[in-house]
């Protein structure tokens, strides 16, 4: 499926297996729409936004990808750290806030989040996540 938004070319791939999935429904969508959102913003017009999504019998994963600006190779450790914006992202609005939360939340929801990127060639974020939410899921603070 291919979107156009804001000169933007949005590429939507889905594989997999059906399955129950049973998770924080507003935490992912929160999660998807804050990478898009990235995606676009640190892209430039008119750019390619691949997002995947993938079921499996052992979870599912979320799949952002841009051919955007990119991080810095020595600034990627500290990307979700609350408030840093890396070095070539400072004259883009942005609070520094949206990476940590979104972290904060894969880790409650029970699974993990990686990040490729390599600068002025684009980023990808990946989100795995288990079918099920982990029984010692506790609520969800932004900031913890």
């Amino acid at each position: 499926m291919q979107l156009v938004a804001g000169g933007h070319e949005l590429i939507y791939q889905h594989s997999g297996k059906e399955h129950i999935i049973c998770s924080d429904r507003n935490l992912l969508k929160h999660c998807a729409v804050n990478l898009l959102s990235n995606a676009v913003k640190y892209s430039a017009e008119p750019g390619r936004i691949v997002l995947r999504t993938e079921v499996g019998a052992e979870g599912f994963t979320i799949v952002v990808s841009d051919r955007g600006i990119g991080v810095p190779a020595d600034e990627q450790q500290k990307l979700f750290e609350p408030f840093f914006r890396a070095s070539n992202a400072l004259e883009i609005a942005g609070t520094g806030l949206g990476l940590h939360i979104i972290k904060n939340y894969v880790h409650q929801l029970g699974g993990e989040i990686t990040l490729k990127s390599r600068e002025n060639k684009g980023t990808t974020f990946s989100l795995s996540f288990p079918l099920r939410l982990p029984e010692t899921a506790a609520p969800v603070h932004p900031f913890a």
